[in-house]
């Protein structure tokens, strides 16, 4: 992990928090520490910001930590994945401290650079996991739900390609081709593209990117055909349109650059806009 790591240090011991930093340190990992000397202090830097990982002691001046697990998970929410420390004896307080929420916890007898090291990295990858996870399924709902709010109403083409390029959705626009949408589904592009699917490969490829963000595909400019069997077709038979195609993958956009990411490419979106 090369990145620098953002930890937050929850303990009103400002030894531990020196000793604990220096692991990290040791250990060879970037880190960027923030420190909190009390629960109350704990929970605000939780609230406003978003760190990779923080480690949480069980005796604070003004509360427990079971108490700023409680408030932060429970109540407020937090994207930080946390590691409750414990002290000798406190299995009990360990095994609360994952119920209630904490991901991992080390016992403060048994800290070093490579546990710490290890149990850091774990949870961040664990928490990854179940980011992914929540966004995948957060997404197939809102997904759905956009569609029917959005692109059914908007004047312009919007339709989504799978993976081997063919016609996975189309909003009703398709009309103003002299298409209806249903007709359309599962059918190779060039049934409403004015292209060669045999010599045109690499327009193609724009078209039906598998990339995001800044490598999508922006501004092509396609043929769109008119059905020749509508009304439309007599007074044209193409549409000029300008293209904008974005890889669809069952991760986030940030995630899907990272090397060795289990991924899966499940189509792509293309929003297109008339030439009038």
């Amino acid at each position: 992990m090369d990145k620098t790591l953002k930890i937050l240090i929850i303990d009103d011991d400002r030894s531990f928090r020196k000793i604990v930093t220096r692991m990290m340190i040791r250990a060879g990992l970037k880190v960027e520490i923030t420190e909190a000397v009390n629960c109350a202090a704990g929970v605000e830097e939780l609230n406003k910001n978003v760190f990779d990982c923080a480690l949480l002691d069980y005796q604070l001046p003004d509360a427990n930590g079971i108490h700023l697990l409680q408030e932060v998970l429970h109540f407020g929410g937090t994207s930080t994945p946390i590691i409750f420390v414990t002290g000798k004896g406190d299995e009990m307080i360990a095994a609360q401290a994952l119920k209630t929420g904490a991901l991992d916890y080390i016992p403060k007898e048994k800290l070093s650079p490579e546990l710490l090291s290890q149990c850091i990295h774990n949870v961040i990858k664990v928490h990854d996991l179940e980011l992914r996870a929540n966004q995948a399924e957060f997404l197939l709902v809102e997904n759905e739900k956009q569609y029917k709010r959005i692109v059914e109403t908007v004047s312009d083409i919007i339709f989504q390609l799978d993976p081997e390029r063919n016609i996975s959705f189309i909003n009703s626009s398709s009309r103003t081709l002299g298409f209806e949408p249903e007709e359309l589904i599962g059918k190779p592009l060039d049934l409403i593209l004015d292209i060669d699917p045999k010599n045109d490969i690499e327009f193609l490829s724009k078209l039906g990117t598998n990339r995001v963000g800044d490598r999508a595909t922006f501004n092509l400019k396609v043929r769109l055909k008119v059905k020749k069997s509508s009304p439309q077709w007599s007074e044209m038979g193409f549409l000029p349109c300008i293209i904008d195609s974005y890889g669809l993958w069952n991760l986030s956009d940030d995630l899907v650059s990272i090397p060795n990411m289990d991924k899966e490419f499940q189509g792509t979106l293309c929003m297109g806009r008339f030439m009038r």
